[in-house]
């Protein structure tokens, strides 16, 4: 929502700035300057009316939700919001491998719902990661660049780690995504 008054503040302002350029004495006037507002009203007005339904995003290749009401992700446009995975393989069972096979199965698991949806690992522009001791960081961190470099992504996503006081299934790690769709 207030992205979209941004947008229409923005676009009233450029258009108040382009009505002035237009109507401004010939000589001061400048068409490069023009063309570049004109073009950047074009690229709001397309943000206004580009695609802004819901859709649910459900894949059996992932755990499905089990506790608590919530999706494996909802896809909004071009951006699509993947909800916390642990590192819980498709039939419920907890992988093996402590934090960091959690956490291999908890990308495989985001994988699958990237997938499921048209996205990759490319996608994706923030990642939460929770750990349940900030003292496996430093393994998780190596297993997390290993995950990105496999799928040859050149800029990791933005991140933020936390340390939590407990996590579903009293799992050692959940990560949650966001990816957008270029």
């Amino acid at each position: 929502m207030l992205k979209n008054v941004i947008a229409v503040t923005y676009l009233l302002l450029a258009t108040l700035v382009l009505v002035q350029a237009q109507s401004a004495p010939a000589p001061t006037m400048n068409p490069e300057r023009i063309a570049q507002i004109k073009n950047q009203i074009q690229h709001v007005d397309s943000l206004a009316v580009a695609d802004r339904s819901k859709r649910t995003i459900l894949t059996d290749k992932a755990p499905k939700p089990a506790q608590g009401v919530y999706s494996q992700a909802i896809k909004i446009g071009k951006m699509l919001f993947l909800a916390g995975q642990i590192g819980q393989t498709p039939d419920g069972k907890l992988a093996d491998g402590g934090t960091v096979g959690q956490m291999n199965q908890a990308f495989a698991n985001i994988e699958a719902v990237l997938a499921a949806a048209d996205y990759t690992l490319n996608d994706v522009v923030k990642v939460t990661v929770f750990l349940k001791d900030m003292n496996d960081f430093a393994a998780m961190n190596t297993a997390y660049a290993a995950v990105f470099k496999r799928a040859n992504v050149q800029a990791p996503p933005a991140r933020t780690t936390v340390e939590v006081a407990r996590i579903p299934r009293d799992a050692s790690i959940e990560i949650e995504a966001i990816a957008v769709k270029q």
